[in-house]
C-alpha cells in the first residue's frame, strides 16, 4: 500500500504530524466505520503506438502507477529507421532505395484506341506492376500490359502519358517514351424520331468514327445535318463539312478524329431527294457524287432553263467495301478481288465490311471468293447479316462461312441475302504465329448483279389427291420468288398453284 504523511490539527489548535499512515477511519453518520485507501501501487505497461500522433496514456482509477514500462517494438531499431532521423532517441542508419537495384525501362506503344506495355526482359520476373504517368504526374498504377485510352481517360482534354516499372523492393524504373493523345467528346442531339444504335459519348484522336441514324415511320432522314466541332482548350463549337453523311443509309462518318464534335439532326416530314454536287471543266458539267439513289432523272439547268437530262441506268442496289480503322482491312486490286493488308503478318487480323444499300425489293447478292493459305491455321470468316465480327484473331462462331480447312483457287459462290434498306456483312482473315503457304490470303469480290435462282421440276406425289412438293430448296425456304407450278394430266393443263411473294 501507498502511504503518506498526514498533518492534524488537535483541540488546541496545534500542527501534529502522523508519519507512515496508509488508510484513514472515519465515522459515518450511519454508526459505521468508512476506511479510505490511498490506493494501490502497481506497474504499468505501455505498448508504443504513434500511429494516430502523440499517444495518450490513462490510468485507471484504483490503480497508482509506482514504475511504467514502455515496450519497444523489436522492428524499432536504428537499421528501419531512415539515416539521419531521430525518434525516440535511436537514430536511423537505414540508407534506403540508394541501395536496392532499378528496374529497367518499358517501352509504351499505341494501337487504335489500346496502349500496350512492353516490360523489358532484362527486368526478368521482378516488374510487379506500372505506374503511368500524365504530364509527369502519376495517374494510375496498374499490373496488367494493356489499357483503353477512353475507359482511362475524360475527354476534352490533351494528354501525353509514360510508364515506369514498379516493384515495391526496387527503385523504379526511369520513364518510358511519350505517347500523346487527345481525348474528344461526342454529342448527339437528334429530335425525337432520330435514333442511332451508338452508345458511345468520347473517342481518342486519329480513329475513324461512324453512326448510322434511323428515323421512325412515317418520318425521313433530312438531306441536311448539322455537325459542330470543338478544339480541346476552346469553349465554342463552329460548323464544319469536315464529315461525310448520306441520308439514303443514314451514315454519318469521320475519316479521323481530330476535335470534339455535336451532332444535330432533326428529322423531315417528307422524303426529298438530295441535291448532287457538279463541277464545270472545260464547259462540261461533272457529277462529283455518283447518281444519286433514288433518282431516276438527272436534270440540268441554266438559269432555271432546263438544257440536259440525264436517264438512270438501272442498277439500284449499291454496294460498297470499307475499313473499319483497324491496322489491316481488305484492298480492291486491279483484277476486282479484295485481298488483306497482313499477308506474311503472323498473330494478325484484316476485316473489311461490305455495305449494301437496297432501295428496292429483297433481292440477293453474289460473293465470290478464293482461298489459298496454310490449312487449318490460316482462313477466312463471313459474318452474318447484320453482326459484327471481333476484331481480333478470334475464330467467330455463328457465321456464313468459316473457310478453315479449306483451299480454292477457282471462285466459290455465297449468296449474301438483300433485304429493303441498308444491311452489312463483316469479312475476316485471320492468320496465326505459323508459316505461310500459296497467296497466304482469302480474297473476295462481289457481284450485285441480279442472282437468278434455277428452278427444277416439282415433285408430285399422287395419293387420294394430287400434292405438289417444291424441289428447289431456295424457293422453298426464302418464299423470295414468283413461281406459278402448272399440274398436267396426259400433257392438259390441269391445274395451277403460285407460290412465293
Amino acid at each position: 500500500m501507498r502511504s503518506t504523511n498526514i498533518k492534524l490539527k488537535n483541540r488546541n489548535g496545534e500542527d501534529v504530524i502522523y508519519v507512515g499512515i496508509s488508510t484513514v477511519s472515519i465515522d459515518g453518520e450511519d454508526g459505521t466505520k468508512k476506511q479510505f485507501s490511498l490506493g494501490n501501487l502497481t506497474e504499468g505497461t505501455i505498448v508504443l503506438d504513434f500511429a494516430n500522433g502523440n499517444q495518450e496514456v490513462i490510468v485507471p482509477d484504483d490503480e497508482l502507477y509506482d514504475k511504467v514500462v514502455i515496450l519497444k517494438p523489436e522492428t524499432f531499431i536504428a537499421e528501419n529507421i531512415a539515416q539521419g532521423v531521430i525518434i525516440a532517441g535511436i537514430e536511423g542508419t537505414f540508407e534506403g532505395a540508394r541501395e536496392m537495384p532499378t528496374l529497367n525501362v518499358p517501352s509504351i506503344s499505341r494501337s487504335s484506341d489500346t496502349i500496350t506495355i512492353t516490360n523489358p526482359s532484362t527486368n526478368g520476373n521482378f516488374n510487379r506492376g506500372f505506374n503511368v504517368y500524365s504530364g509527369g504526374e502519376l495517374a494510375f498504377y496498374q499490373t496488367g500490359t494493356t489499357f483503353s485510352l477512353i475507359g482511362k481517360f475524360e475527354a476534352e482534354n490533351d494528354y501525353s502519358i509514360q510508364a515506369a516499372c514498379v516493384n515495391p523492393l526496387m527503385n523504379e524504373s526511369n520513364k518510358s517514351n511519350s505517347i500523346s493523345f487527345a481525348i474528344y467528346s461526342i454529342i448527339k442531339d437528334f429530335d425525337e424520331y432520330i435514333s442511332t444504335t451508338d452508345t458511345s459519348t468520347k473517342i481518342s484522336s486519329g480513329l475513324k468514327y461512324k453512326i448510322y441514324l434511323r428515323s421512325d415511320f412515317g418520318y425521313w432522314l433530312p438531306e441536311i445535318i448539322k455537325v459542330y466541332k470543338k478544339r480541346n482548350g476552346t469553349d465554342e463549337y463552329e460548323l464544319t463539312n469536315e464529315f461525310y453523311y448520306s441520308m439514303y443509309t443514314g451514315e454519318v462518318s469521320f475519316d479521323s478524329m481530330d476535335a470534339n464534335v455535336k451532332i444535330e439532326v432533326i428529322s423531315d416530314e417528307e422524303p426529298q431527294l438530295k441535291r448532287p454536287k457538279v463541277r464545270i471543266v472545260e464547259g462540261d458539267f461533272i457529277l462529283k457524287t455518283p447518281f444519286p439513289v433514288y433518282s431516276q432523272k438527272l436534270l440540268f439547268y441554266d438559269n432555271e432553263e432546263l438544257f440536259h437530262e440525264e436517264i438512270k441506268e438501272d442498277q439500284p442496289i449499291a454496294v460498297m467495301v470499307e475499313s473499319l480503322g483497324t491496322t489491316y482491312t481488305f484492298i480492291k486490286d486491279s483484277d476486282g478481288y479484295y485481298k488483306p493488308t497482313n499477308t506474311g503478318v503472323n498473330y494478325s487480323f484484316a476485316i473489311a465490311r461490305i455495305q449494301i444499300s437496297n432501295p428496292e425489293d429483297p433481292t440477293i447478292v453474289k460473293l465470290l471468293w478464293m482461298q489459298s493459305t496454310q490449312y487449318g491455321y490460316d482462313f477466312g470468316l463471313v459474318g452474318q447479316m447484320d453482326v459484327a465480327l471481333s476484331q481480333s484473331t478470334s475464330v467467330d462462331t455463328n457465321v456464313l462461312l468459316n473457310a478453315q480447312n479449306q483451299t480454292a483457287t477457282t471462285p466459290i459462290e455465297l449468296l449474301l441475302e438483300a433485304p429493303t434498306g441498308t444491311h452489312f456483312y463483316d469479312v475476316k482473315y485471320r492468320k496465326d504465329g505459323s508459316g505461310h503457304t500459296g497467296w497466304d490470303m482469302f480474297e473476295f469480290q462481289i457481284d450485285a448483279n441480279v442472282t437468278v435462282l434455277p428452278i427444277s421440276s416439282d415433285k408430285v406425289v399422287l395419293e387420294d389427291d394430287y400434292v405438289l412438293n417444291l424441289s428447289n430448296i431456295d424457293y422453298k425456304t426464302r418464299k423470295s420468288a414468283n413461281v406459278t407450278h402448272l399440274v398436267y394430266l396426259d400433257d392438259v393443263l390441269t391445274y395451277e398453284e403460285k407460290e412465293g411473294i
